[in-house]
C-alpha cells in the first residue's frame, strides 16, 4: 500500500479551548490506532510560551492542568506523533501557532489515503468550529506588509506637503519630519491590528486574557471611530448653520 500525505493551512483568526484541544488529540489518537499507555508510544504534546518556554507531556491534560498554562500565555501548542508498526506508516503534525506572518494552524497527516481524507475532514470540522468572525477580514503577513508600506507611504506624503506648507523652503524639514510620522503610524497601525485581530488565541489559564483584550481593543477602536465621525457631523451640520444665519 502507498504512502499517501494531506496538509491543509488556517491563515484567519482562531481561538482554541481546551475542549477543543482534546478533541484534536482525540482524533490525532484514533487516526494513528495506538496505545498511550504503551512505554514505546511515541505522542508528543508541546507547548510554547512567550520567553521561550516549552513543556512537553504524553497526556494533554497534564499539559492543561501544568502551572505554567495558568501562569505564562501560550504562543504556539503542537500535537506531534507516529506510529511506526503501522503499515503504510501513520504520521501526525498538528501545529497552531500565534504568528502575524504565516499560518496559524498547520496539519499534517500521513497514512493510507481512505484514513488520511477522513481523518484530515474530522480535523477540518473542529478546526473550522474555532473560526473568529474576523477571518473573513484577515489580512495575511504579505498583504499585512504591502498596506503598511502603502499607509507609510501615504502619511510621509501627506506630513511632507503639509510641514512644506507651514515651513516652507525647509525641505530637509519636512523629509525627516514625513519619514517620522509615516514609521511611528505605520508601526501604531500594525501594533493596533495585531491587538485587534490576534491569529491564534488560546482561551485557557492566563491565555484568556488575550481575547478579552482583543474584544476591549475592538470595543475602545470601534467607539474612537463612531465618535469621531458623530463629531465631525454634528460639527459639520453646526458650521453649515452659522455660515447661513443672517
Amino acid at each position: 500500500m502507498t504512502d499517501f500525505s494531506v496538509t491543509f493551512i488556517r491563515l484567519g483568526g482562531y481561538s482554541f479551548d481546551e475542549a477543543t484541544i482534546i478533541g484534536l488529540v482525540g482524533q490525532a489518537i484514533e487516526f494513528l490506532k495506538i496505545d498511550l499507555d504503551a512505554e514505546k508510544t511515541f505522542f508528543q504534546v508541546e507547548a510554547t510560551f512567550i520567553g521561550g518556554d516549552i513543556i512537553t507531556s504524553k497526556k494533554v491534560e497534564e499539559i492543561l492542568q501544568d502551572s505554567y498554562v495558568k501562569s505564562k500565555p501560550i504562543v504556539q501548542l503542537a500535537i506531534r506523533s507516529m506510529n511506526t508498526e503501522a503499515k503504510p506508516l501513520r504520521r501526525v503534525t498538528i501545529v497552531l501557532r500565534d504568528s502575524q506572518f504565516g499560518e496559524g494552524v498547520n496539519v499534517n497527516l500521513t497514512a493510507d489515503r481512505a484514513s488520511c481524507t477522513l481523518a484530515g475532514q474530522e480535523m477540518q470540522n473542529i478546526i473550522d468550529g474555532c473560526r473568529q468572525w474576523y477571518s473573513r477580514i484577515y489580512i495575511s503577513g504579505g498583504w499585512l506588509l504591502l498596506f503598511a508600506l502603502f499607509w507609510c507611504s501615504f502619511i510621509g506624503a501627506l506630513s511632507g506637503i503639509l510641514l512644506n506648507g507651514y515651513l516652507p523652503g525647509q525641505v530637509a524639514v519636512a523629509v525627516i519630519g514625513a519619514l517620522i510620522s509615516s514609521s511611528v503610524l505605520g508601526i501604531g497601525g500594525i501594533y493596533v491590528m495585531r491587538r485587534m485581530f490576534p491569529r491564534v488565541i488560546f482561551e485557557m489559564g492566563l491565555s484568556k486574557r488575550r481575547m478579552e483584550n482583543a474584544r476591549l481593543w475592538r470595543k475602545t477602536i470601534g467607539s474612537v471611530v463612531i465618535l469621531g465621525i458623530v463629531v465631525a457631523v454634528i460639527g459639520g451640520s453646526i458650521v453649515e448653520w452659522i455660515k447661513t444665519r443672517p
